[in-house]
């Protein structure tokens, strides 16, 4: 800032020079830390497009990628434009274990995956069914213990628009046996 009391005309210049951006950092984690290993590809140089990669190690599942608890992406591969430092942290959870797939593909179909809030079960001649969709985290976010015989025929439709974008598991149980789904919410 410059100051003045305007006494006469005056000619006055003002110099500038440009600020260059960044060096930005980028950090990257797994959460947990066994839950797989972390690439990333290309340089980390300011404005320059980056892609990091997670790949989970045996006994777990990619979740997604966040940013301060912000979940920026459900894809393994995230692609950016470095314009400021970056805090990435690439989710995982343990592969569930024990679960019987006795129901056969031919007999469930989970349609559209995936998608955008509405999830569709459609099952044939299946008896006893009980739903419960679960979050990353495990923490229910959906269930229906009594599905109806028409349902069963014409379809269930589960509702999960007004959840965050990611990655739940839907969980079939028909009387013994018990079938996960891995399904993607992408608004």
């Amino acid at each position: 800032t410059y100051t003045f009391t305007a006494t006469s005309n005056r000619n006055l210049i003002a110099n500038f020079t440009a600020n260059t951006p960044g060096p930005y950092s980028l950090f990257v984690i797994a959460k947990p830390n066994d839950g797989g290993s972390i690439s990333i590809v290309g340089t980390t140089a300011t404005g320059t497009t980056n892609t990091v990669v997670a790949e989970a190690n045996s006994g777990y599942t990619f979740t997604n990628w966040t940013e301060f608890g912000i979940p920026v992406s459900i894809n393994p591969s995230y692609s950016f434009t470095l314009t400021s430092n970056r805090n990435l942290v690439a989710n995982f959870i343990i592969t569930p274990t024990g679960i019987v797939n006795q129901v056969t593909d031919d007999l469930i179909h989970v349609y559209p995956n995936p998608s955008t809030g509405v999830f569709n079960v459609q099952m044939n001649s299946i008896e006893n069914v009980q739903l419960k969709v679960s979050d990353s985290f495990g923490k229910s976010v959906y269930q229906n213990n009594s599905v109806s015989p028409s349902q069963i025929t014409t379809g269930i439709s589960i509702d999960l628009s007004s959840q965050a974008n990611g990655v739940y598991f839907l969980e079939i149980t028909t009387g013994k046996n018990t079938r996960t789904e891995k399904i993607i919410l992408e608004k």
